[in-house]
């Protein structure tokens, strides 16, 4: 099932975690090529995620929606 919300944090992370967790785990190198691919899409977007500059009003609004944002010195 497809959904259009925007992913948190967390679960760029845990989708990271599953691709790298099958890259190791597989033997055909066809699909960890593929899988290896999509693992550095979700780490592009992972750093893309932590590093976006928040304005007060959006810190709110994201942890509303349950991500974590961390305050950077």
């Amino acid at each position: 099932m497809f959904d259009a919300a925007p992913l948190t944090v967390e679960e760029i992370t845990d989708q990271c975690r599953a691709l790298a967790h099958a890259v190791i785990a597989l033997e055909n190198p066809e699909v960890k090529e593929i899988l290896s691919f999509m693992l550095a899409e979700r780490l592009e977007s992972l750093h893309v995620s932590l590093n976006a500059p928040y304005s007060c009003g959006d810190i709110a609004d994201k942890g509303a929606r349950g991500v974590s944002v961390v305050a950077r010195q």
